[in-house]
């Protein structure tokens, strides 16, 4: 026998799961406004080629160059204020774009897309860290240097985005 309540349930729409971002860009270095090009651009995130087009237009009709980081804010949807301090008018371009756990990510518990969403772990590195911990629990972020495949450089480059439990 099926009571009301049970058959609204069965009847009523299932919810949507909000898929959790567990990940973030993250930009470092400098982009010289002056000699960047399309391609330059669209490496940040928020910007695609529409916006990228519309930098370099934008520096084309001031006679090919900018006088002010600030113009970039004339490009309508440019994340000026998320990359401002990225943004030069001289020397190299030597942006790069790595992406960064939104949350330290826990070693004893994590799977492999969450270790994976570490820049410098890999798949291969991942799975050999949950190997690792099912004979020994990690006591410390330090310990994941005894994992095969996790030098000092590679920890040095993932701690702020580790942590044990």
């Amino acid at each position: 026998e099926v009571n009301a309540a049970d058959d609204a349930a069965a009847k009523a729409p299932v919810a949507a799961v909000k898929k959790v971002k567990r990940t973030k860009k993250q930009v470092t270095g400098k982009i010289n406004i002056n000699t960047a090009g399309d391609t330059d651009f669209k490496n940040i995130p928020k910007v695609g080629s529409k916006i990228a087009r519309k930098v370099v237009e934008l520096r084309d009709s001031l006679g090919g160059k900018f006088t002010s980081v600030e113009q970039l804010k004339a490009v309508e949807k440019f994340p000026y204020e998320d990359i401002k301090d990225c943004l030069a008018l001289d020397g190299t371009t030597d942006i790069a774009v790595k992406t960064v756990p939104t949350a330290p990510v826990n070693i004893n518990t994590a799977g492999v897309d969450d270790l994976m969403s570490i820049t410098g772990i890999d798949k291969t590195v991942s799975e050999a860290i949950i190997k690792y911990r099912k004979d020994k629990p990690f006591e410390k972020p330090e310990d994941i240097m005894d994992v095969k495949g996790v030098r000092k450089e590679i920890f040095e480059n993932i701690k702020d985005y580790i942590i044990v439990k």
